[in-house]
């Protein structure tokens, strides 16, 4: 008996361990104002359709965001097509990966096709001070090859679950023409 007791408690502290070793996924609650630096802009959020969060920008078009990693315009179709949805609910180790066709109207040369290779991955948790707070947070990586080394790029998300947003955000271009991208959250309220 003493020994079935023992097994339970060790399954059910397991159990436990691993809640704590995930996240799953959520939209900021309706009416948080998020403000970034530079180029983030101010997001209202309006609140969340399904893996979509809704919001408003600060010059009132409306905005989208599909399981934190893809826009709603046609440019992230191939995201959303291959279903980035998949990397929640977030654990550190975790990856996804896929392949999808450029549009044509990003193409380099001439009509040649050109393939966008995504690896996206869960890296670490991180303890994270933004000029908004300190946030505990998840760090998601999208590593992207564009045509077998044309251009390389990473983009990060610190996704903070008390938000249910990044508070941070970075695109790096290792490789390749184009700008590097860089914005924090400055207010969140």
């Amino acid at each position: 008996m003493a020994s079935v007791l023992c097994a339970c408690a060790a399954f059910l502290w397991s159990s436990a361990g691993r809640a704590e070793d995930q996240q799953e996924f959520h939209c900021p609650k309706s009416g948080t104002v998020i403000e970034y630096t530079e180029t983030g802009g101010t997001i209202v959020f309006d609140g969340a359709d399904g893996m979509w969060c809704i919001g408003t920008l600060e010059n009132g078009q409306s905005w989208r965001r599909y399981a934190l990693l893809a826009g709603a315009d046609s440019s992230w179709s191939g995201f959303i097509d291959n279903h980035v949805e998949r990397i929640w609910p977030l654990h550190i180790g975790k990856e996804i990966n896929f392949t999808f066709q450029g549009r044509p109207g990003n193409q380099v040369e001439g009509n040649a096709p050109f393939w966008y290779v995504e690896k996206i991955v869960v890296a670490r948790r991180e303890r994270l001070t933004v000029p908004a707070g300190t946030f505990d947070t998840w760090v998601i990586e999208d590593h992207q090859d564009v045509s077998r080394g044309r251009v390389i790029a990473i983009r990060t998300y610190w996704y903070a679950p008390e938000v249910g947003f990044a508070i941070k955000y970075s695109y790096h271009i290792a490789q390749g023409a184009g700008k590097d991208i860089f914005f924090e959250a400055k207010a969140i309220r």
